[in-house]
């Protein structure tokens, strides 16, 4: 029969164990928001590429970074890379030009 509706009565035999309690849902919402308030850069949306990007940079620019005169008015005493040093120093480094996806120095320059 084309479009008879057909009654249909559960039969309410099941294994409660096997259902998912009441509040499930927002429980593992709940989680994953606090799981992501661990990571700033997850909460960001930045991808791991970009993560990994971000601090190979900055142990960079940490190691090289010089700290500017007080007396200086653009900087007043705050530290500073230049940009022949970080050249300088990525280029030293194969390894981590290779991580960061720059293949020559003149790409490095640029």
């Amino acid at each position: 029969m084309v479009g008879a509706e057909i009654d249909f009565k559960p039969s309410g035999k099941f294994d409660k164990n096997f259902l998912m309690p009441d509040g499930y849902d927002d429980l593992l919402m709940r989680e994953e928001l606090l799981n992501s308030r661990k990571d700033p850069f997850k909460v960001l949306g930045v991808s791991p590429e970009d993560k990994m990007t971000y601090f190979l940079l900055k142990w960079v620019f940490d190691y090289i970074k010089q700290d500017g005169e007080i007396d200086d008015q653009q900087l007043d005493g705050k530290s500073f890379v230049t940009k022949k040093d970080l050249v300088s120093q990525l280029s030293k480094n194969p390894e981590l030009m290779n991580a960061l996806a720059i293949t020559s120095k003149r790409e490095l320059n640029d």
